[in-house]
């Protein structure tokens, strides 16, 4: 059984012992700083603690008990209600500005255009930070309650100061702005190397926002004092997390890439099964009975062997070669012209005339044989005096379909064919017919068929030429077909009427070879 894949396989209090220090002196980090607060940031801190119970706040008027109540109530504040009451503040702010004056408590100072840009800030902050809150938490649920308590103070005591709040405004713009989207962490599998550099940005913005806490409770004076002449301390730890920061929005990005391309994987295996689900149906449909692909490619190397021993092995008697008939100038119009039936006929030598086979279908095999290597995509049939039209049609549906799968992906494509395929007891030649050209129009490139001797059965040879020529001259696809056939079983020329009665279009192409004696 897989292994559920895990952000934090291990403690971080083993993988990553500065940032469990974090969770370890949070309650020291709370109770040296709630004692001193001011009234004011008391209150704004009351106001985040009951701001989803509905109670309203009360002035400290000074009260330290209030101190101590606070220590375990910003403990159990989530950070998503603290997101709440920033963006609610936020929007106040962007509202009416007044709105926000007339809710605070009396003797607070006036709310600055700086401090809108804060609280602005502070709301796209908290809703970047959010996505590796909810990721370190995995490793351990107090680090929620770490992160909750620790921006409600940042919030609380930087809010009542107007002054020198540009610096800590640029920084968290910088860090929101290097922060990837809260999803896509939800877009993604848990990776332990992400995990690692996560806990690490988690530790840095705690730290980073502790100092800040620190620099913004002291007068206006020793503020000024300790950044006169350098940069504000934390605007130099801003500096250090950029890297990092930048370094996780490049991991997520490979990671995203990575998920996308196995959900497209996942999606195409899906379909490929449902493809063949449908396939399946199809096959069963045409009632094929014993007959198998792999096996009648196997056959041909058979059927080419007992031809090379009739006529290829023969020194004396011309043969003729896939080369050879590649070099022919009706091959080249067959190849380089659009949908085009080629009709090879010709006679053996006399002295191969008792032969049953035909000179010429080395050069069908050969042709299938160099297809099929090339991933083309070729359906054939291999005649024999049995071989009806409806069963010339049905085996090239049935390799067409088995090909290329991806035909019945379409709107119409499954239900059209399915359909035509269910009137074959009325009409098989017809039925399979349809079937046939709405195969051949849905595919995206080139479909050969190759026919070998459908005039060992006189009676159906006509049918299965007529079939060619129609697919030929109907199709919206491209179709390249070879039939070879023996002129002295079957005449084309004494059926020409009957299979074209309006005489030989463009669609069609006849060539004739007679083997002829070489020595």
């Amino acid at each position: 059984m897989a292994v559920p894949l895990q952000w934090f396989p291990q403690a971080l209090a083993k993988t990553n012992p500065t940032t469990h220090k974090v969770l370890e002196n949070h309650q020291s980090y709370l109770q040296s700083k709630l004692p001193r607060l001011s009234g004011k940031v008391k209150d704004e801190l009351s106001r985040i603690v009951k701001y989803d119970k509905g109670e309203k706040s009360k002035d400290s008027g000074g009260d330290g008990d209030i101190a101590v109540e606070l220590a375990d109530q910003l403990n159990s504040v989530p950070l998503e209600t603290l997101a709440r009451y920033v963006r609610d503040e936020s929007a106040a702010l962007n509202a009416a500005k007044d709105a926000l004056q007339d809710r605070r408590t009396k003797g607070f100072h006036r709310i600055s255009t700086k401090a809108d840009s804060f609280i602005v800030q502070c709301d796209h902050f908290i809703t970047a930070y959010s996505g590796i809150v909810g990721i370190v938490k995995a490793a351990d649920m107090r680090y929620g309650s770490v992160a909750s308590a620790t921006l409600s103070l940042f919030f609380s005591t930087v809010t009542m100061k107007a002054k020198d709040q540009d610096a800590i405004v640029s920084a968290m713009e910088h860090i929101s702005d290097r922060l990837p989207d809260f999803g896509i962490y939800q877009r993604i599998y848990p990776n332990v190397e992400l995990g690692g550099m996560l806990a690490d940005a988690y530790r840095d913005v705690i730290i980073f926002m502790r100092e800040a806490t620190s620099f913004f409770e002291r007068s206006s004076v020793l503020r000024s004092i300790q950044s006169m002449g350098k940069p504000l301390q934390f605007e130099l730890m801003e500096q250090r997390m950029r890297s990092n920061f930048s370094r996780i929005r490049l991991k997520c990005e490979s990671l995203l890439a990575e998920r996308v391309d196995s959900l497209v994987s996942e999606l195409e295996d899906m379909q490929k099964r449902h493809d063949r689900t449908q396939i399946i149906a199809l096959r069963n449909g045409l009632e094929m009975g014993e007959y198998r692909i792999e096996k009648a490619v196997d056959e041909l190397t058979d059927y080419r062997k007992d031809l090379w021993k009739k006529f290829d092995s023969d020194t004396k008697r011309q043969r003729l070669t896939l080369d050879d008939f590649i070099s022919h100038a009706a091959y080249e119009y067959w190849k380089s012209n659009d949908s085009v039936v080629l009709l090879l006929s010709g006679n053996n030598e006399q002295g191969k005339y008792m032969v049953p086979q035909s000179w010429l279908s080395p050069i069908a095999v050969d042709l299938i044989q160099d297809l099929l290597k090339k991933q083309c995509l070729v359906a054939f049939e291999i005649c024999n005096e049995g071989t009806t039209a409806e069963i010339v049609l049905t085996r090239l549906v049935h390799q067409l379909l088995e090909k290329n799968p991806t035909v019945v992906r379409t709107a119409d494509g499954f239900g059209e064919i399915e359909s035509q395929l269910s009137k074959r007891k009325s009409d098989p030649l017809g039925a399979l017919m349809a079937a046939l050209l709405k195969i051949v129009d849905l595919q995206s490139e080139t479909v050969f068929i190759v026919l070998d001797r459908p005039d060992l059965n006189e009676g159906e040879v006509a049918d299965c030429i007529q079939a060619m020529i129609a697919l030929a001259r109907d199709t919206k696809g491209v179709l390249k077909v070879l039939v070879v056939h023996r002129s002295d079983t079957w005449s084309f020329d004494e059926n020409i009427f009957s299979i074209v009665p309006k005489g030989i279009s463009s669609e069609l192409q006849r060539v004739r070879l007679d083997q002829r004696r070489i020595r």
